[in-house]
């Protein structure tokens, strides 16, 4: 459901992100795709590519040295001054807490 949601807002020009925890049945290290810093990181580079031009100064600033909150607080910004959202859908919230220690869950969030 989540995929349906996060397709029919970008038909509608919203402005989203979305992360999927995936674990494949067969993935030999699913537990490095539960770890937030993982998260943290694709949630920056889906940031750079899609809303590159929204950063400013910071989009030319090394990403492994900014943090995600950074990201954020100026595309939350950006987003405001043009009255438009920001919509974050993260799926897969069970397998963290299913599989992993529920601090990474918290540590991301």
């Amino acid at each position: 459901y989540l995929s349906y949601l996060n397709n029919k807002l970008a038909e509608q020009r919203f402005c989203v992100l979305k992360h999927h925890y995936y674990i494949g049945l067969n993935d030999p290290d699913f537990s490095e795709r539960l770890k937030s810093e993982r998260t943290k990181e694709a949630f920056k580079s889906e940031i750079l590519r899609k809303f590159h031009g929204e950063l400013g100064e910071l989009s030319s600033k090394n990403p492994k040295i900014t943090t995600l909150r950074e990201y954020l607080q100026i595309l939350s910004s950006y987003f405001t001054t043009h009255k438009k959202t920001l919509t974050l859908i993260i799926d897969g919230l069970d397998h963290v807490t299913t599989y992993s220690d529920k601090k990474e869950l918290k540590e991301f969030l």
